[in-house]
């Protein structure tokens, strides 16, 4: 009969990779946690910023009925077509963040033939939602349908909202560090 050699491993080797790979899937679960926090807190953000841009415009364009310049018709568009642009900028940022930006025609029933068309030629269209709503902000002022100083409440809006859209944006590009995944995997390996 064969003799058969077995390797002696000591006890403590397995015990000292048990701790090491405890400690990896402790440190790995608690990014991942962070990360997924962050991103929850970021997008309620954006739906409350969301929200209250959405409330300013129509108190602010309504806040003008008594003045001689307000034309409820422009008033009314106005209105709707902001907060439609809003809400193809909501859309557009899912779109991005979730790698879907083959097929643009979803955001194409927020926005007019003009704007979409001008959206497909650019290359940060989250940006470019954002300078058309600006310019109609302005516009909006030109006209009297804002006043005094809605601008300002509306731009400060905006650029909470760009912020945001960054923060969304280096949540999905920036992954958790390599070398955790390596040295978690090897250790997973081991056992």
């Amino acid at each position: 009969v064969g003799e058969v050699n077995l390797i002696a491993i000591p006890n403590v080797l397995p015990a000292v990779l048990a701790t090491a790979l405890a400690i990896f899937l402790g440190f790995r679960n608690s990014t991942a946690y962070g990360r997924w926090n962050e991103a929850a807190r970021t997008l309620t953000t954006i739906a409350h910023l969301s929200r209250t841009f959405s409330r300013l415009i129509v108190t602010f364009v309504e806040s003008h009925k008594h003045t001689p310049t307000y034309d409820a018709e422009n008033a009314k568009l106005f209105i709707q077509e902001m907060i439609y642009r809003h809400l193809a900028w909501l859309t557009v940022l899912r779109l991005e963040l979730s790698g879907k930006t083959e097929d643009w025609t979803e955001v194409k029933q927020y926005l007019s033939e003009r704007e979409f068309q001008l959206l497909l030629t650019k290359e940060n269209k989250t940006a470019a939602l954002f300078v058309l709503q600006g310019h109609a902000i302005y516009d909006g002022m030109r006209s009297g349908t804002l006043q005094g100083f809605d601008s300002f409440q509306l731009e400060g809006s905006l650029i909470q909202l760009s912020a945001l859209a960054t923060q969304c944006d280096a949540i999905k590009r920036f992954p958790i560090p390599r070398q955790y995944t390596f040295f978690t995997r090897l250790f997973v390996w081991f056992f």
